[in-house]
């Protein structure tokens, strides 16, 4: 009773625990007629295994195995010490050290008859989640061999028969799918192959299904190196369709496969098998459907693939969306996220520039007919004038017009990085007028200001960048984009930046507000500002 409520107690660390508990044990030892039961003495080593105590956990074993041994303890034979010592190491951190006690405890129990020092099947089990859960996932596999050679010797002990939990197993498969270790996927491919042989071992608890494989895919998913295992992958995939063992795929079988293969730079590939997942569910071979997720997988490997042909094929997958959208029973509905990552796939590309278009139309003629229908919003508008910005063309300037027009004036005094995205528009298609015109009328925000410098300076406009530069050193702007302002005119290296730079740092002297006292690096980034604009008269 002391002891467990020590166990329950937050003024002691469980080590701390575990010491008092020994410390008891240890007095009853040395105490005439008072030897602890064995009950008690189990209870207080594994207080100590617990708090990675190896030493102690040790000792007190030892001592208990002895007792057995001379015939002074006859009481519960049936609990098991000898995991103890494994736990007690797992507990240290010392894994492989715990692996080497299990081979130790092999070796003498083959040498000897001794049942106390035979390691039981909670020795293994601990073992097997300890090194799962550590990612030595090639020792557990190891593990997990030995066990299955060991599964066919009979016993009558209920804890001797070796055969792995169900939360061993668990605790196995989800470390293997999490496993950062470079090997785990070469072991999940051996757990594959030898499936059968466990299953034919150990039963229904480890026999091959659902979670099985998607664990599998996951790890192969997370390897540096997946193209590897895309074989392998694409091979139990096509068994599951077929029904092999009775295991069908479900939709995370489906996200992560085709996440594989996108990693693996086979976009081509996933299209063809998303399109096969499709044929599949309409014919009722799959208990699964489609969703938008498996869209979006695919649609993204091609969109990073980025040429002309990928961008159309993409944009192919959003249309095919949308006719399965129609069927009320279908999972896939194309969202806002659909059309923007289409979008900003036909960004500096040379992807057909009528894409944009069809899909501002998708939307504003609500296509799907329904209400909750995705529908253009300022950021879709500025998404497709960033679109008709990368072609860099005057006949670009139209449609970057029209579109622009949809975009409230006060969101883009708002929002700086819509004002940035409309201003480049309109320098890199030509127009500085238009473009000029949207720089006054914002020229009254210091981080708009900061905005058009960048634009400016970008467009090799000395003039107006020199405008904006001005407005800032005259205003009250915050000192962080002074300090911009002046690195923009450093690294612009255009001839009289250094004018514009000293500028700005006269501004900051002047002002009284400790945040403006220039430190040693704005000097020397207005030197430099000169010295890059080759004005060696002025930097001497």
């Amino acid at each position: 009773a002391l002891l467990r409520a020590w166990m329950v107690s937050s003024t002691r660390t469980p080590q701390e625990t575990a010491q008092r508990a020994f410390q008891l044990w240890q007095q009853r030892v040395e105490q005439a007629g008072q030897k602890p039961s064995v009950e008690f003495s189990h209870q207080v080593a594994t207080a100590l295994a617990e708090a990675g105590d190896v030493e102690s956990t040790k000792s007190l074993v030892n001592e208990v195995i002895e007792s057995y041994r001379s015939g002074k303890t006859h009481e519960r034979k049936d609990l098991d010490f000898v995991s103890l010592l494994i736990l007690a190491k797992c507990r240290s951190g010392q894994l492989l050290g715990a692996a080497q006690t299990l081979d130790d405890l092999e070796r003498l129990s083959r040498q000897s008859s001794d049942p106390f020092i035979r390691p039981s099947n909670f020795c293994y089990n601990t073992l097997l989640e300890e090194l799962a859960e550590g990612d030595e996932i090639g020792n557990a596999l190891a593990v997990l061999k030995r066990m299955a050679e060991l599964a066919s010797t009979d016993s009558t002990e209920p804890n001797r028969k070796i055969h792995p939990s169900v939360s061993s197993w668990m605790t196995f498969l989800v470390a293997l799918a999490k496993s950062d270790s470079i090997e785990a996927a070469d072991k999940a491919e051996e757990l594959l192959t030898m499936s059968g042989f466990l299953q034919e071992r150990f039963g229904t608890t480890v026999a091959p299904d659902l979670f099985m494989y998607n664990c599998i895919l996951e790890c192969f998913l997370r390897n540096p190196d997946p193209q590897k295992f895309i074989p392998t992958a694409e091979s139990f995939v096509l068994q599951m369709e077929n029904n092999f063992g009775g295991v069908k795929p479900d939709a995370e079988t489906y996200e992560l496969f085709l996440h594989l293969l996108v990693k693996a730079q086979l976009a081509g590939k996933a299209s063809r098998y998303l399109e096969r997942f499709c044929r599949l569910s309409q014919k009722g071979v799959v208990p699964t459907k489609p969703s938008t997720s498996h869209f979006h997988t695919v649609i993204l490997g091609f969109l990073q693939i980025g040429d002309p042909q990928s961008i159309t094929t993409a944009f192919g997958l959003v249309q095919l969306m949308h006719s399965l959208a129609m069927k009320t029973d279908w999972l896939v509905r194309p969202k806002h996220e659909t059309y923007r990552i289409i979008l900003q796939g036909c960004k500096n590309s040379r992807a057909d520039p009528n894409i944009p278009e069809k899909v501002l139309s998708m939307m504003e003629k609500n296509a799907l007919g329904r209400e909750d229908g995705p529908k253009p919003d300022t950021e879709m508008y500025v998404e497709i004038i960033a679109c008709w910005a990368s072609k860099g063309s005057p006949e670009a300037l139209e449609h970057i017009q029209k579109f622009a027009n949809h975009v409230p004036q006060h969101r883009i005094a708002q929002d700086s990085e819509l004002y940035r995205i409309i201003l480049n528009a309109y320098i890199r298609c030509g127009s500085t007028e238009m473009a000029q015109a949207l720089s006054d009328a914002m020229m009254g925000i210091p981080g708009h200001c900061r905005v058009a410098l960048e634009a400016w300076v970008e467009a090799k406009d000395y003039e107006r960048a020199a405008r904006v530069s001005e407005h800032l050193a005259h205003g009250e702007s915050p000192a962080h984009l002074i300090r911009d302002s002046i690195t923009i005119w450093r690294d612009s290296k255009l001839p009289g930046a250094g004018v514009c730079a000293e500028r700005l740092l006269q501004y900051m002297e002047k002002t009284a507000d400790k945040d403006y006292v220039p430190d040693e690096s704005i000097y020397s980034d207005v030197l430099f500002s000169y010295h890059y604009a080759q004005d060696p008269d002025t930097v001497a």
